[in-house]
């Protein structure tokens, strides 16, 4: 049998976000018909854009601000963020964080590889050595904004792709949306893989014997790469799941 592919709800259809129910004509002070959610929390105006793209303060204390609401509190900050924007200030924000957690990446990958190729860096001579860190760190940095880039776009595609399938009302350009705000979720994955990285290399320096203990590090690193990728979905589904009925 021929698959029925489902209808995606219009753009100005007006649906409960909470179960996605049309309440097209139904007046706002009653209930959804499908699961008794309250119309009034699914009206456009109870979304709002997040403080960065407002003009209230200066722009280092709006990334800093909304970086901390989207960290601390995602389900919170995606409930009430307007889905229907320019793409403009959203993709600001999120480049600020590509580049942040590139550089911490990038800084991981560097001090990661003295540790485990040191014949890479011990072979070279003294006065070289620091032109070619900053070399070598350039390079990890932009592979890793590079990489993030590619995965951004290729996952709003494939999930724009699935809800469509679905039958679910995710455009690619809300899902871009989602996906820039949470480009935030990166810092503290990269900032928790540096300073385990440094932190052990800080600890070989100061108790050489600890290094005989080489395979824990490396156990350490392989449990933060799998918690990274539990943490980065959840909240990727946090976002997702929060505009996939929105209305404004």
């Amino acid at each position: 049998m021929a698959r029925v592919a489902p209808v995606v709800p219009e753009e100005t259809a007006l649906l409960c976000e909470k179960c996605g129910y049309i309440i097209n004509g139904i007046p706002t002070d009653s209930l959804c018909p499908e699961c008794a959610t309250p119309i009034a929390e699914s009206l456009p105006d109870t979304r709002w854009p997040p403080l960065w793209e407002q003009q209230d303060g200066s722009a280092i204390t709006r990334f800093v601000i909304t970086t901390i609401q989207i960290i601390f509190a995602p389900t919170r900050f995606f409930r009430s963020m307007n889905s229907r924007a320019d793409l403009e200030s959203s993709h600001s924000f999120a480049s600020g964080h590509y580049w942040i957690t590139s550089i911490l990446f990038g800084a991981t990958a560097y001090v990661h590889g003295i540790w485990a190729w040191p014949w890479l860096w011990y072979q070279r001579p003294i006065q070289t050595r620091q032109v070619y860190g900053i070399m070598m760190l350039a390079l990890f940095s932009a592979a890793a904004y590079w990489l993030l880039v590619i995965t951004a776009a290729l996952a709003a595609r494939l999930t724009a792709w699935e809800a469509a399938y679905r039958g679910l009302r995710l455009p690619r350009r809300v899902v871009q949306r989602v996906l820039h705000y949470h480009s935030a979720h990166y810092l503290p994955v990269a900032l928790l893989a540096f300073l385990t990285v440094v932190g052990h290399q800080a600890l070989i320096q100061k108790y050489p014997a600890i290094d005989l203990f080489a395979v824990r590090y490396l156990y350490v690193l392989c449990a933060e790469v799998i918690l990274a990728a539990g943490y980065l979905f959840s909240t990727y589904w946090t976002g997702m799941r929060n505009l996939m009925y929105a209305n404004g």
